[in-house]
């Protein structure tokens, strides 16, 4: 069910953010033990805020983040906000520019056809449905949305009103005059989950509705590890999954978004003095951009 944890870990925390009775027996899954083979959290077991220096010598800083508004979270430490004033330049996954903005309520409006309303059977609907009042959907916009931002929005809690910390992070970094970057685009974001295919986007969206009530009991793990600063936690709570499409989303949500995620991070690092904030669940692994740029010759220093 850790799809909450990739949920809280990466920029798709907007489309949540942005914006009872069953016709028939609801039918759901049972509960498995989580798999976590391969997914060791690696070397970096402990920090959020990395400093990071290149083998020329230029000296930048890595953060973990957590996607959620939640007050606990949501206030940059006092070595964050010290970090990212003394940087030059500002780089998130994606940087929510107004035009992107703009753009995040149409990502989730499904086409003919594909709708919630459309694709779903009346208990699964209804069930979505009632649960998506809470955040602040009604009815007639919920049987609109895609099937994979309703459960997006399922893995988040209802009722958060606060900025997320990257926006948080976001505004500072454009207070102080820092040039800004984003790593990744919406559309590129979005069609990572419009790709998944048909049956696996409705299992996502039957465990999330199935198992609502678990999710706030691994979610407050999730926050109570990201407060330790405890990323070995994090990365084990995060990662595990128990379905054979929670297990091919990850890998592409996660895995597959290293590796890019690297790439792009390598030019910012090399002309130094860049702060950039990440899903904390992308530092941490063997195959995480800790483990990465330690491979590319970078010395990587736990600072918080």
């Amino acid at each position: 069910m850790s799809r909450r944890g990739i949920a809280a870990c990466t920029a798709l925390w907007l489309v949540a953010w942005s914006f009872g009775a069953f016709a028939a027996p609801l039918v759901c899954p049972p509960v498995s033990a989580a798999a976590s083979a391969s997914l060791a959290p690696g070397p970096y077991r402990q920090g959020l805020l990395w400093q990071l220096r290149a083998p020329s010598g230029a000296v930048s800083h890595l953060f973990g983040t957590i996607h959620l508004g939640l007050p606990e979270v949501a206030k940059p430490s006092l070595a964050v906000r010290a970090a990212l004033k003394a940087s030059r330049s500002f780089g998130m996954e994606v940087l929510f520019d107004p035009a992107t903005l703009q753009a995040v309520g149409a990502s989730v409006v499904a086409p003919a056809g594909q709708s919630l309303a459309a694709r779903t059977e009346p208990a699964l609907r209804e069930r979505a449905v009632s649960l998506l009042a809470a955040y602040g959907v009604d009815a007639e916009a919920a049987g609109r949305l895609k099937p994979w931002a309703a459960w997006t929005t399922l893995a988040l809690p209802p009722g958060e009103t606060g900025l997320p910390l990257d926006l948080v992070l976001m505004g500072e970094a454009e207070a102080l005059g820092l040039a800004r970057f984003g790593l990744e685009t919406l559309a590129e974001q979005t069609a990572l989950f419009d790709q998944l295919s048909a049956a696996d986007e409705l299992e996502l969206l039957r465990d999330a509705v199935c198992h609502y009530d678990a999710q706030a009991t691994e979610r407050a793990s999730l926050v109570q590890a990201w407060r330790r600063r405890d990323l070995a936690a994090l990365y084990a709570t995060g990662t595990a999954e128990d379905t054979p499409a929670g297990r091919r989303l990850l890998q592409r949500m996660l895995h597959q978004r290293n590796a890019t995620l690297f790439e792009r991070l390598l030019p910012q690092l090399t002309a130094g003095g860049a702060f950039v904030a990440v899903g904390a669940l992308h530092l941490a692994g063997t195959d995480g951009l800790l483990a990465r740029l330690a491979a590319a010759g970078y010395q990587v220093q736990a600072v918080e």
